[in-house]
């Protein structure tokens, strides 16, 4: 936005209503919350870190095992550890789309004392009074006569 000639006042703004305008169609895209098909890819995640983990306290001896499931275990392992690794990428790839993460932490980071600084924006921050703006707005008496 600065680079198309916008006052850098206006960039966080903008920013911001862009964000909100993103949520917004992510929202009537995908809907408010996470759908079936995610909620089902993380529990599959979940489910194979949990036979993965049992298979592993089975090698180290911590859970005796029949002896027919011996053999398996390390292909449980191997199996398990794949599959949790696989449904918790395809887990995190539809939140990420479902959220746009990383609108989120640009519009935050420019919010941020350090964007306001590098943007040279003189907007309100959380307490609602622009910097170098303060003490007016409290009415501190030593700034009145000095106008």
């Amino acid at each position: 936005m600065l680079a198309a000639g916008a006052p850098a006042r206006r960039s966080g703004r903008a920013l911001a209503a862009r964000q909100a305008r993103r949520r917004e169609e992510l929202a009537f895209v995908y809907g408010n919350g996470p759908t079936s098909f995610e909620r089902s890819i993380g529990w599959l995640a979940r489910i194979a870190l949990l036979a993965t983990m049992a298979a592993v306290a089975a090698t180290l001896g911590m859970i005796d095992l029949p002896a027919l499931l011996e053999p398996l275990v390390p292909s449980i392992i191997v199996t398990g550890a794949t599959t949790a690794l696989l449904a918790a990428i395809v887990a995190r790839a539809r939140t990420e789309q479902r959220t746009d993460p990383l609108g989120e932490r640009s519009l935050r980071f420019w919010r941020g004392p350090l964007g306001r600084a590098l943007s040279g924006s003189r907007e309100p921050t959380r307490a609602g009074h622009a910097r170098g703006q303060r003490a007016w707005s409290r009415g501190d008496p030593r700034l009145k006569g000095n106008v």
